[in-house]
C-alpha cells in the first residue's frame, strides 16, 4: 500500500497563524472519507465541507490522536506529530482519503491519499496509520 504525504489545507496555514487552530492545546481527529470526497485546498475549512463522505460502518468512529506534539525540532522547523493511530470497526470500512481535523471547532488541518494507486479507496475492518519520522508535517 502506498499512502501519499499528509497535504495542509490553505485556510489551515492561515488557522494555524491566527490562533483558531492552535497545534499545541487543541483535540485533532483522525476521520475517514470515501473515495467520493475531492480534497479541495483552496476552499475546504471546515469538517462539514467532508462529512457527508465519512466512512460509515458499524462500530466506526473518529479516533482522536494522542500524544499530539507541535514543536521546534531544529533551526527554523517546527513539527507537527502524534503517536501512531489504528483504526477498527466491527464492520467493513471504505475509504480513499483520512483527514486531520481540530476536535475543538471542526477545522480541517490536512489529509491523506490512502491508497494513491487505487481510485475507489480501500476496503478494511482495520486502518493503521503509522506517522513519519519527521512527523505529520513541518514548517520551516
Amino acid at each position: 500500500m502506498a499512502a501519499g504525504s499528509w497535504v495542509v489545507f490553505d485556510h489551515a496555514k492561515e488557522f494555524i497563524g491566527d490562533g483558531t487552530i492552535d497545534l499545541d492545546t487543541h483535540s485533532f481527529g483522525l476521520a475517514l472519507v470515501s473515495a467520493g470526497y475531492t480534497p479541495s485546498l483552496a476552499s475546504h475549512s471546515a469538517w462539514a465541507d467532508a462529512s457527508s463522505y465519512g466512512t460509515s460502518a458499524s462500530g466506526y468512529s473518529i479516533a482522536t490522536l494522542d500524544s499530539v506534539t507541535w514543536a521546534r525540532v531544529s533551526g527554523n522547523k517546527v513539527r507537527f506529530d502524534a503517536a501512531d493511530e489504528v483504526i477498527s470497526a466491527s464492520g467493513t470500512m471504505n475509504a480513499k482519503y483520512a483527514i486531520i481535523r481540530d476536535n475543538n471547532n471542526n477545522a480541517l488541518v490536512a489529509y491523506c491519499d490512502m491508497e494513491e494507486s487505487n481510485a475507489s479507496g480501500l476496503d478494511a475492518t482495520q486502518f493503521t496509520f503509522q506517522f513519519a519520522a519527521n512527523g505529520i508535517f513541518e514548517i520551516g
